[in-house]
């Protein structure tokens, strides 16, 4: 009997801890990325959305061998931008450049079970894509797509 509640025990333990480690990770890295999308958004109150715990499965023009990598993926009412913690650079998407919005389990050959938010975008070598990890996928999407919708209206407005 006591032998199971020490398994028991264990492994309650071990769910506990797999489920800190990934917000202790994303409260390290909050810091640094709040400071890097501050930078580029001095008013942070403009940004339409900002998700600090985010994972890109890499961007098409790159190549397969990227590694997936933890940021922050800012939607500014002109551009989409991907803050990736390390190594330390920045996807940069203006709307106007942006095809479609859509949802994948799969990018350059990563799989997973959750949907990810897939952009393809005019890069300036050709057609590109990205595809991120956020915790509210139909959120984003429809949030991209209104600010797309938005850039669209200001811009034929502007030619007027």
């Amino acid at each position: 009997m006591w032998i199971a509640l020490v398994i028991v025990g264990a492994v309650a333990a071990l769910f506990a801890m797999l489920a800190l480690i990934p917000r202790l990770v994303v409260g390290a890295m909050r810091a640094p990325l709040s400071k890097r999308v501050r930078a580029r958004y001095p008013d942070e109150h403009a940004l339409v959305s900002c998700d600090y715990s985010a994972n890109s499965f890499g961007v098409e023009s790159w190549g397969r061998a990227q590694l997936r990598g933890n940021g922050a993926l800012a939607l500014a009412p002109a551009e989409l931008c991907f803050f990736q913690y390390l190594p330390e650079r920045d996807v940069v998407i203006p709307l106007e450049r942006i095809v479609e919005v859509s949802f994948t389990r799969t990018h350059l050959g990563k799989a997973t079970p959750f949907r990810l938010v897939k952009v393809r975008f005019e890069g300036d070598a050709g057609a590109d894509s990205i595809a991120v990890m956020v915790r509210r996928p139909d959120e984003l999407r429809a949030q991209i797509e209104c600010a797309r919708a938005s850039t669209a209206t200001s811009s034929t407005s502007k030619k007027l």
